[in-house]
């Protein structure tokens, strides 16, 4: 999109970046709320915006999203959502907002729907299935384990073809990662493999391939299903669940819309090998204006007084009149649950002397501080939870971020994993894992909700307070420059980025780095072949 607008508006992506006259901003829900000088929007759009409803996705993140919304409509009253196969929005919420819902059945292609009688043996027939192919297929299964579990076995069953023009990539990958992942083995046989562990350049990279004819086969989870254009004649519904949970038909719908293109294929082939959902599109509830007794008090404290209904005031009462923590910190530390950081906040006051000598650090921690503060984090946030488990501990957690410290390459933290995780498949995910959830993620955004929390605290004490806003920056970077790890977004893995940081680094600034990119000069580069490839594809989108 950057490309088609560059002339006439700065495209945004990041809260670091500085606004021009003119812009168009592109962010998720998260940038949206930390994004302080976001003063002024003549109109802003929600794509998926059934993600709105606390049923169709994660808890936290539709919070998140509908603080986002609530936002950016006091910003502007002027908004389009889109979505696919919703039937209505509720009424109150049409209401208060001043808006019109519209549903629009017409399709741009004709899918034609093919039960696949399986049994017990949906992966044999899966294959036998691929063999019949001629054109592009995308392959849908329930999870990430699921898809890698689906990609070996495409690849042991000889699906698929070796291509020379994919030889580098997987070479590549092979190098950087380990030749046993199973998305490096996928890709040299001409399969691609999209879902939320593969790293969001690689990632885009397949996809590329897919839509360019030189990856036949996608086996895919809802990531590539939810807002990314692909060309697949062929879908293949494997599975009816999505981790663990019976997709409904809104979301069999979905899935099935993805077959076909148009200007590409008009007519396209769904093949189904559980039994559908039964026919019943879906209400999108947005609890920031519904507020049922089901919406989040953390999304209830974010809204003004004024737009709360009477139940939700009494509701969020409770906090505003508790004294063991400020309000305000309870309001700054967006979608976290309320009554955790009440929990933790009133361990802190009982036992002050001991957490102050723990939690007082600035900058930088030594590692017995760095071990505390995971224990923190873990024991009061769920870290069991987090993660994907790619850490099952406190003291592992504390390891792996001081590790970071380094430097190390991906690679480096494979090796690593591989003294204790016999399975090489197992160690890059856990591996990506750790790298995507916890570090740059989880861990920095609960040190902050943790930094917050002990200020208030230890200033009625007066105490003196920690800071961990620096460390924190560090780690979601992983110590790199912020700028090389911003362009992972735009298609450029840090191990490519890494490499050419000494001509396009400006100390954090992602304006500056991505003018240097626009214009840096590939061929004489100390590259391979596929990574300047890389960088000629993202810096055509720029």
């Amino acid at each position: 999109m950057s490309g088609r607008f560059r002339n006439r508006f700065k495209v945004i992506t990041h809260t670091s970046q500085e606004p021009a006259d003119r812009n168009i901003f592109v962010l998720t829900q998260e940038r949206v709320i930390e994004f302080d000088t976001l003063a002024q929007v003549d109109f802003f759009v929600i794509d998926e915006f059934y993600k709105l409803d606390p049923t169709r996705d994660d808890n936290e993140r539709a919070a998140l999203l509908n603080q986002a919304f609530y936002k950016l409509h006091k910003l502007s009253k002027r908004f389009y959502m889109l979505g696919p196969s919703i039937f209505g929005l509720p009424q109150e919420f049409q209401e208060r907002v001043d808006c019109k819902f519209i549903l629009d059945p017409y399709q741009t292609v004709i899918s034609e729907v093919h039960d696949v009688s399986a049994g017990e043996e949906d992966v044999k027939t899966l294959i036998d299935l691929c063999k019949t192919f001629d054109d592009s297929t995308s392959i849908f299964c329930r999870s990430p384990k699921r898809a890698s579990d689906i990609a070996k076995a495409l690849i042991e069953a000889g699906i698929g073809k070796e291509s020379a023009n994919l030889k580098p990539a997987a070479d590549w990958i092979c190098d950087n990662y380990h030749p046993d992942w199973h998305f490096a083995r996928a890709i040299r046989q001409g399969i691609g493999v999209h879902h939320g562990r593969i790293p969001r350049s690689l990632a885009q990279y397949a996809v590329r391939q897919f839509n360019s004819g030189e990856l036949k086969f996608m086996v895919c989870t809802s990531t590539l299903i939810e807002g990314v254009n692909t060309k697949a004649r062929n879908m293949v519904i494997l599975d009816n669940e999505i981790n663990r949970n019976p997709i409904d038909f809104f979301t069999f719908n979905n899935i099935r819309g993805r077959s076909g293109r148009m200007m590409q294929h008009f007519i396209g082939h769904v093949y189904i090998f559980k039994s559908p959902p039964q026919y019943e599109l879906p209400f999108v509830d947005v609890p920031a204006y519904t507020q049922s007794t089901d919406t989040p008090t953390s999304l209830l404290i974010q809204l003004d007084d004024e737009d709360l209904e009477p139940q939700a005031k009494e509701r969020v009462k409770k906090y505003s009149e508790q004294d063991i923590l400020s309000y305000e910190v309870l309001r700054k530390n967006s979608g976290i649950d309320l009554d955790i950081q009440l929990e933790l906040a009133a361990e802190i006051h009982q036992r002050i002397e001991y957490y102050h000598k723990n939690l007082y650090w600035t900058n930088i921690p030594d590692y017995k501080q760095l071990e505390f503060m995971c224990f923190v984090i873990w024991n009061h946030f769920g870290g069991h939870r987090l993660g994907g488990g790619s850490v099952r501990t406190a003291k592992q957690l504390a390891f792996l971020i001081s590790r970071l410290s380094r430097k190390p390459s991906a690679k480096e933290l494979i090796i690593d994993k591989l003294k204790w995780e016999k399975d090489p498949d197992e160690a890059v995910q856990q591996t990506l894992d750790f790298l995507r959830l916890w570090a740059t993620f989880h861990f920095p955004r609960l040190l902050r909700v943790v930094d917050i929390i002990q200020r208030d605290i230890f200033k009625r004490y007066e105490l003196p307070t920690g800071n961990y806003e620096s460390f924190g920056v560090l780690i979601e970077n992983l110590f790199w420059d912020p700028a090389i790890i911003a362009i992972d977004e735009y298609g450029i893995p840090l191990e490519i980025a890494r490499k050419i940081e000494s001509v396009i680094s400006e100390d954090g600034n992602l304006d500056k780095t991505l003018a240097k990119l626009k214009v840096l000069a590939i061929e004489n580069l100390d590259l391979t072949d596929f990574e300047k490839e890389i960088i000629k594809d993202s810096v055509s989108c720029l």
